[in-house]
């Protein structure tokens, strides 16, 4: 059956099973997808010319064009429902009915480990074409199988994401709510998977996804061969906020933005006091150049989103 109701060409298929069926396991983490590039391409996985190791996973997960990224949720999903409405029939006078399209399918879970920053960034993904891969507790990585060998994100029902933050109470922890509902259009039998055998990364531990990060330069800590900054998350306090640690000059690329040229980072040092500030030497440019700091491709900075650091004028004195 290809279309929602039946085709009159369209042959009937046979029964008979194999002795044994492949089984998908309980929904554990989900992943969200794009369904559309940039260019009006959708986003799949070819798993006939693909190589599933660890380098294909991570070019999608940290892929500098966000219509191209998958954005992996990763948090383990708790008491994952995932409920079927009922078919919708046309009733006539004479008692009998006829079936016009099948339900629609939604996705109810609740997660732990996350805080209200976090709702907000799963709620961002609302309004656009939107799609998720469903990974089970048996490491399998499921989607849609629109053509043969080529797994699709399933999609979403336009609008219909919601996330959702829940406050401690006398029997339950802080966590968090999500829920959204598939088009109706998606084919039961049209789920399929691509089995943890095949795949060469760790879908728990190595697919968490990119993190938005803010850089702020200490102003009073500045000259024209030194500069400091803060970098920040978006989780943690008003006061505090949760410090990107661990980064070393490797990580970072310099662009001097007045000269329209690159610049040679010398030294790179965190605070062993402030967390996440880091002094930066440099070879000296002109008084009042403006520079540009982004993160580099190494393996350390690849997690760390630097997109709103675009906007992030390092001034020299």
């Amino acid at each position: 059956m290809s279309g929602l109701i039946c085709e009159c060409n369209e042959n009937v298929k046979n029964l008979g099973l194999p002795n044994c069926i492949e089984k998908f396991g309980r929904p554990f983490r989900i992943t969200f997808v794009p369904l559309y590039k940039e260019d009006g391409t959708e986003n799949f996985i070819d798993t006939s010319t693909a190589t599933l190791n660890k380098a294909f996973f991570d070019a999608l997960q940290y892929n500098d064009n966000r219509y191209a990224r998958y954005f992996p949720v990763p948090v383990d999903m708790k008491n994952v429902n995932m409920p079927k409405g009922d078919a919708v029939y046309e009733e006539f006078d004479d008692g009998s009915k006829e079936f016009v399209r099948y339900g629609s399918r939604t996705f109810e879970a609740i997660f732990k480990g996350t805080g209200p920053a976090y709702i907000g960034k799963i709620n961002s993904h609302r309004c656009g074409k939107l799609g998720v891969l469903i990974t089970s507790d048996t490491l399998n990585l499921g989607g849609y199988e629109k053509s043969k060998g080529k797994l699709y994100p399933l999609p979403l029902a336009d609008s219909t994401l919601h996330a959702m933050f829940a406050f401690k109470s006398g029997n339950t922890n802080e966590g968090g709510a999500l829920a959204f509902e598939f088009l109706n259009t998606v084919l039961d039998e049209k789920f399929s998977w691509i089995s943890s055998s095949d795949i060469g990364i760790d879908l728990i531990n190595e697919w968490k996804g990119m993190r938005d990060t803010t850089l702020e330069q200490v102003a009073a800590l500045r000259s024209t061969t030194t500069f400091t900054v803060d970098i920040t998350q978006d989780f943690g306090t008003i006061k505090t906020k949760t410090a990107v640690e661990g980064l070393v000059a490797a990580d970072f690329v310099l662009y001097n933005v007045t000269d329209a040229g690159a610049v040679t980072i010398s030294t790179c040092v965190e605070s062993t006091t402030v967390p996440g500030r880091y002094a930066f030497t440099f070879t000296a440019q002109t008084n009042t150049d403006i520079l540009r700091l982004s993160l580099g491709s190494t393996d350390a900075a690849k997690p760390f989103d630097d997109a709103g650091w675009e906007d992030v004028a390092i001034a020299l004195q």
